[in-house]
């Protein structure tokens, strides 16, 4: 297992850099229509006002781009509520079922294991109308980095699915 686990703890993600405007920062924390970033709307996960938005500043970015950005699916998270959720079954349609399976089973595995129990997904899904395009986005903002239940997933996401990337917002 040692050996496994320093694979997953020192894997490196590509980072993207966005910025943002300091007076969005500000509109976004109040819910202020003058904001350019949509709220999250996520059914499972934290949905405070203000909260995640740095995921919001990347969903915002990659749509201006053209791509669609899913930020209500669930892999590991949420297991009870996943078959139905229509995040998941977008998931299985594009990548096929025993993809999405071994990405589950595997990160499970591991963080049980760890006894960190579930969570861990990226925070969006984007990808090409076409499916010719597709990949995990983790959103941060300085000085948060990656955590090791996130680096769990991101590790069997990126060896079963997809590439994973790392987007760090920062302040214009």
């Amino acid at each position: 297992m040692k050996q496994a686990e320093s694979s997953y703890l020192d894997e490196v993600y590509p980072e993207i850099t966005i910025k943002y405007d300091d007076k969005q920062k500000s509109y976004y924390k109040k819910d202020d229509k003058k904001c350019l970033y949509p709220q999250w709307k996520k059914r499972y996960g934290i949905h405070k006002v203000g909260g995640n938005f740095p995921a919001m500043v990347a969903k915002y970015h990659y749509e201006k781009k053209g791509y669609i950005v899913v930020d209500d699916y669930c892999l590991v998270r949420m297991p009870k509520k996943r078959e139905d959720n229509e995040g998941y079954k977008l998931l299985c349609k594009i990548f096929g079922l025993a993809a999405v399976r071994k990405v589950i089973n595997n990160a499970e595995a591991v963080l049980f294991f760890k006894g960190m129990g579930h969570g861990g997904d990226p925070d969006l899904f984007v990808y090409k109308a076409n499916f010719s395009e597709c990949f995990f986005v983790e959103a941060k903002e300085p000085p948060d980095n990656l955590r090791q239940n996130q680096r769990i997933v991101m590790h069997f996401i990126r060896h079963f699915m997809c590439p994973v990337y790392v987007v760090k917002i920062i302040e214009a």
